[in-house]
């Protein structure tokens, strides 16, 4: 699932992932930078965030849930093959190491 963000701004720090403020909606947010300007007619200091924001409804939301966890568990399993291999190579190594002792210490 590809999100669409969209630029958006707040008064206050949003979270990150919002579950609770709508009903209907989920809003996943990312690069949150804080902005402190001064206010051209009083001239007083303020501060705002502006962030990325994509909206999704809730079964949206589970669905991308389960798409990330599947990711996951590819990613997961691809590095457990990686690391067997690794393994086994190293098994192999220390077989050899081992028969060619023993034929020296058996001769």
């Amino acid at each position: 699932m590809k999100l669409n963000y969209k630029k958006s701004q707040s008064s206050i720090k949003p979270d990150l992932i919002d579950t609770t403020s709508s009903k209907k909606y989920v809003y996943l947010r990312q690069n949150v930078v804080e902005i402190n300007s001064k206010d051209e007619q009083s001239g007083e200091d303020r501060s705002y965030f502006e962030y990325d924001e994509a909206k999704l409804t809730k079964s949206e939301y589970e669905e991308y849930l389960k798409e990330l966890n599947n990711n996951r568990t590819i990613e997961s399993i691809e590095d457990l093959k990686v690391e067997n291999k690794q393994l086994s190579q190293t098994v192999n190594m220390l077989t050899e190491c081992i028969l060619e002792m023993s034929e020296k210490l058996y001769a």
